[in-house]
């Protein structure tokens, strides 16, 4: 295949002219705008904008959940669990570092969920690896981290039975 370039006009060379459409024989024209006639008034949108709001004015209100005098950033239980779960990560790794001991390489594949049950005054009732990260020290480290990490602050009344009974499970990684 050939290559054209285009050259810029020389500076101070007049502008190219407007370049008229050729007819091709048997493609017609594109059809011209219609002109608007006097006095011929146009048809009305099929939808006004009323009617179209009037469909979301019809919708009963959605059940919000919460209470009027609630806290605007969210105190329901779920947000409330959320931060004590959160809480409880970052008091254990406090306690647990394996940077000198696991080698940078290793570290980014390391991942260990640990189960903990928690008393309702935040004491340690057990901690123990549900999953097993695949390297002992940093399995150990971890169970270490949170029996020197604890007490924790007393949790959620509401999440008092299951921290106590079944526990909560919780994923660290280096």
């Amino acid at each position: 295949g050939r290559v054209s370039w285009v050259s810029a006009p020389a500076p101070g060379a007049p502008p190219p002219k407007a370049v008229e459409p050729v007819p091709v024989p048997g493609l017609k024209p594109p059809p011209a705008a219609p002109a608007k006639q006097e006095g011929v008034k146009e048809a009305p949108p099929k939808k006004s904008l009323a009617s179209a709001f009037g469909q979301f004015a019809q919708k009963p209100p959605e059940e919000v959940e919460g209470v009027k005098d609630g806290d605007i950033h969210g105190d329901s239980a779920v947000q409330e669990g959320e931060r004590y779960f959160g809480a409880l990560k970052a008091a254990i790794r406090r306690y647990y570092d394996v940077s000198s001991t696991i080698s940078e390489q290793e570290r980014m594949y390391l991942r260990a969920e640990v189960a903990i049950r928690i008393g309702a005054r935040g004491e340690l009732l057990d901690v123990r690896i549900a999953k097993s990260s695949g390297n002992d020290l940093f399995d150990a480290s971890v169970v270490s981290a949170a029996k020197k990490a604890s007490p924790f602050g007393p949790p959620p009344d509401h999440l008092r039975p299951e921290l106590s009974g079944r526990g909560i499970i919780l994923e660290f990684t280096p």
